[in-house]
Formats: C-alpha cells, structure tokens, sequence
C-alpha cells in the first residue's frame, strides 16, 4: 500500500504552469505527454487535453506536490464539480526515464460543453 503522505507527480500543461503553483513544489522537470493533444478552443484561457494515440504527445512540467496540495488542486480544476478527473499517466522525462503522474483531462461533459476535439488545434506540440 502506498504511503499516503508522500508526494505526488502532478503534469502541468496550461495553468499549472506559473510561478504561483511551481514555486510552491518540488523536483520540477520538463516532460513529454505522450498519447495526448493539448487544445486550446479560443473560448478559455486555459487548454484542454485529449486522449489521442495517432499524436506523438507534447511537451510540459511534471512536479511534485504534497497531498494536501493536490486536495487544492483538484478544487481548483474542478473535479468536484466533474469538469475534470484527475487521471494517472506515464510521461517521458528528458533523460528517457518514464515517470508516473498525474493529468487533469476533461470529462466527457466538459469535452460536449466546451466542443472539444483533437482538432481543436492541430500545431500545438
């Protein structure tokens, strides 16, 4: 059984992605996700991402944070609210490690209520 107490990898993508929330974890890495597209829709301030196994991946942050920190973050994306799961994923460091963290990906009610799709913006990499 895991340590409930430990930190935990989270994958910023958009919004994570500021000094607010980097300087407030640890062990901050750059980070390919693979088998997903980050899509911007032009309505939002923030992207989505979107299972997609024909895309090579792209590129982001993976850090750590601390349990009570990721209670916060998940308020923040709204999963109480079912806008977002948080869901486990490996990604690709740069080193070639393989890492397991955790992405925010949106619901299939926020992927009808926001229009999104894997076209949504193709020359994001």
């Amino acid at each position: 059984m895991g340590n409930d107490m430990a930190p935990v990898n989270i994958i910023g993508y958009g919004t994570f992605i500021s000094n607010q929330t980097i300087l407030k974890s640890t062990d901050v890495q750059v980070c390919k996700i693979l088998n997903f597209r980050r899509v911007w829709t032009g309505e939002t301030v923030f992207p989505f991402v979107l299972k997609d196994s024909t895309f090579s991946g792209f590129y982001g942050l993976v850090f750590q944070v601390s349990p009570a920190r990721l209670d916060k973050l998940d308020m923040y994306e709204g999963v109480d609210q079912g806008m977002f799961t948080r869901d486990s994923i490996e990604v690709e460091l740069l080193s070639g490690e393989i890492l397991e963290a955790c992405i925010y990906v949106p619901t299939p009610k926020t992927i009808t209520e926001f229009n999104l799709s894997s076209t949504s913006d193709p020359d994001d990499l």
